[in-house]
């Protein structure tokens, strides 16, 4: 005659209960609500380098502008409507409205809250600057007069 046992108790289980599962759950959704507004927040640094890269986008498009079709290009920052505009392709950009913009240019090239820099067809421009700041950030576009070359500075503290 054959005899069953009866299979022995186990010692430990496998796995984790409900409650433990909603506890570590409620853990990770407090650190993502605390956390995730920080990532997506744009920073000075972050704005100053987009309000930068569509000001040198359209020097540099306006200045091939010029160079291929024989005719002068502008690209104009309105101060005021914060758009930039590539002339006379009439792409116009809006830029970043937190980013105070100071420019320096010819005297010429100014009407206004318009600032304009103008691309020769020989290579050169009329030369000029667009100082970019947001918090404690300050960033800069920069045009040469005799070359009519981009290019930027990036983005410092400012104390």
């Amino acid at each position: 005659m054959k005899k069953s046992r009866a299979a022995p108790a186990r010692a430990h289980r496998d796995g984790y209960t409900l409650i433990e599962l909603t506890v570590v759950l409620a853990i990770i959704a407090l650190i993502v609500a605390l956390v995730a507004p920080r990532l997506f927040m744009p920073s000075s640094a972050g704005e100053i380098r987009r309000a930068a890269s569509l000001i040198e986008t359209a020097s540099r498009t306006a200045r091939a502008d010029a160079r291929m079709t024989g005719r002068d290009a502008l690209v104009i920052v309105d101060l005021q409507a914060r758009t930039v505009e590539v002339v006379p392709r009439g792409q116009v950009r809006a830029l970043p409205p937190s980013v105070d913009i100071e420019a320096r240019v010819a005297e010429a090239e100014l009407a206004g809250a318009r600032a304009a820099i103008r691309f020769l067809p020989d290579g050169g421009a009329t030369g000029g600057r667009f100082e970019l700041e947001h918090g404690n950030m300050r960033g800069s576009v920069n045009v040469d007069w005799i070359t009519g070359k981009v290019a930027h500075a990036p983005p410092q503290r400012t104390e």
